[in-house]
């Protein structure tokens, strides 16, 4: 569940932060916050991490399987370095960082989508488990 309403948080941040590319023009600098789609945008990539931070913690201490953890923290790690890569842009305007930021969004749905299918997979893990020892 958890992991679903990071894959939607995902979708929401890229349609924002595709409008900003299309319709916003960006101060270098200092990133016009008052702009209601680039606060949207940053507050969402805030929330985003944090909400992800949460669920590898969440996946850790509910004794998830390791592969799971481990797809979750990379995700997790990856949304810091795309929010590193946002900042530099708006400090900088350099396309260069706008392209690092893009790419590593997109590198963010492989680890959660592994952690996602190894979640739903569980269930039918556990039977098998059980089915062997009997």
């Amino acid at each position: 569940m958890l992991l679903d309403v990071i894959t939607l948080y995902l979708s929401i941040e890229f349609l924002i932060g595709m409008y900003i590319n299309v319709y916003i023009t960006i101060t270098p600098g200092a990133g016009d916050v008052t702009e209601p789609f680039l606060f949207a945008h940053i507050f969402f990539g805030i929330l985003l991490f944090v909400f992800s931070g949460f669920t590898t913690a969440y996946a850790y201490f509910k004794k998830a399987p390791k592969q799971v953890t481990f797809m979750i923290f990379i995700g997790t790690l990856l949304i810091l370095i795309t929010g590193i890569f946002g900042m530099l842009f708006i400090f900088t305007l350099r396309p260069l960082y706008t392209y690092l930021m893009a790419a590593f969004f997109l590198f963010i749905f492989a680890p959660i989508g592994f952690a996602t299918s190894g979640v739903r997979s569980l269930p039918r893990r556990v039977v098998e488990a059980e089915k062997a020892k009997t």
